[in-house]
């Protein structure tokens, strides 16, 4: 066989080996393909829409507007895939003068198309059913359970926390509210105090969370190893860490703390304005705390020094609102994250969401 023969002979050959190997990518893209970039694009779809609303809730409260609540439902989308692939190839003579002495024509033609066809189910969250659910203190195992899992202290007691009744180990009690009272200002020093003893605590694994008899109000207490720990707090903050409702005394071990929650209703309005609160506590109260107490646990509005990756952003009432955090700090978000595991305490199941209120989007 002469070498031109065996080159037209592996050219002919090409055609089909290069049809097959065109449907066998094609088929690649296809069902495998549209799963993985189909999943991880309706869940990143999914937590970014989720986020957005919390926000824009957030904002809403901010501007004295009422919140408003939509639920996603059941996500089906459908998916068809075609392709195909043809080839052809001609082998000429040239006879005529001047004509080239042979001539090879080859074509090789690939189609595909695909579809995807997504429906949505929303519903608004109204109603008893759901006004109860968000209008319902919160559930003490879910701060224990967020809490035992090393969620933030700081952010969870100033976040659910309505008041505290502060017993020490001498039996005297006071309450203390989440909550800042120009008549009555030390008080809500002293809640922040305790919320940095607590930090501090939990950050020695020496926080104890549970129930009193009853179930219903959340208990904390240190272990064995508290005095220590919070005889270095002392240590470190000298009077800032000073309760003036003991008699500029720091707290010591044997403490109970009986912590009333707020609704989720209510962590959400405090959250709106937490701020704009810290904003306009008075310079005095302010520099007599520890520095980790100063400062908000979540803001919403925009500003230049937010500069950490966004966990959501939207424009209201002409203006712009965002999650975010100032350099190599995570504050803000820990606390919004801790917002959205509570919400979806208040969630249905998608099979439980009412029919006749439900809107779809093809």
């Amino acid at each position: 066989m002469s070498a031109r023969s065996s080159l037209r002979t592996r050219l002919r050959r090409l055609i089909p080996l290069s049809v097959v190997a065109a449907a066998v990518m094609l088929a690649g893209c296809s069902g495998p393909g549209a799963l993985r970039s189909g999943y991880l694009d309706y869940s990143n779809a999914q937590a970014q829409v989720g986020n957005q609303q919390t926000l824009l809730n957030l904002a809403r409260i901010r501007n004295g507007h009422p919140p408003y609540f939509l639920q996603m439902g059941a996500i089906t989308a459908t998916y068809s895939f075609t392709r195909g692939g043809t080839g052809s190839a001609s082998h000429t003579l040239g006879t005529m003068p001047g004509a080239l002495p042979e001539m090879f024509t080859r074509m090789l033609g690939l189609s595909g198309s695909s579809t995807e066809a997504p429906m949505f189910n929303f519903a608004p969250l109204s109603g008893p059913g759901f006004s109860a659910v968000i209008m319902k203190p919160i559930d003490p195992r879910t701060f224990s359970g967020l809490a035992t899992q090393g969620f933030s202290a700081t952010a969870l007691v100033r976040m659910l926390a309505d008041e505290v009744t502060l017993t020490t180990a001498g039996g005297q009690k006071t309450v203390l509210r989440n909550l800042f009272d120009a008549d009555d200002a030390e008080n809500y020093g002293d809640f922040l105090r305790l919320v940095e003893a607590l930090q501090t605590l939990q950050y020695a694994r020496a926080v104890v969370t549970g129930t009193d008899t009853a179930g219903t109000t959340l208990r904390i207490t240190a272990d064995d190893r508290g005095g220590a720990v919070l005889q270095r707090l002392v240590t470190r903050e000298g009077a800032k860490a000073q309760f003036r409702t003991l008699g500029n005394q720091p707290l010591a071990s044997g403490f109970t703390l009986d912590v009333k929650l707020r609704t989720f209703a209510g962590a959400l309005y405090a959250m709106a304005y937490d701020g704009a609160a810290a904003d306009a506590l008075p310079a005095a109260l302010r520099e007599s705390l520890p520095e980790g107490q100063r400062d908000a646990v979540l803001r919403i509005e925009s500003a230049p020094d937010l500069t950490e990756p966004e966990a959501a952003r939207i424009d209201y009432a002409g203006r712009k609102y965002v999650i975010s955090d100032k350099a190599g700090s995570m504050r803000y978000r820990t606390t919004f994250q801790g917002l959205q595991f509570v919400f979806a305490q208040t969630e249905l199941n998608p099979g439980q969401l009412p029919q006749a209120s439900v809107i779809q989007m093809r």
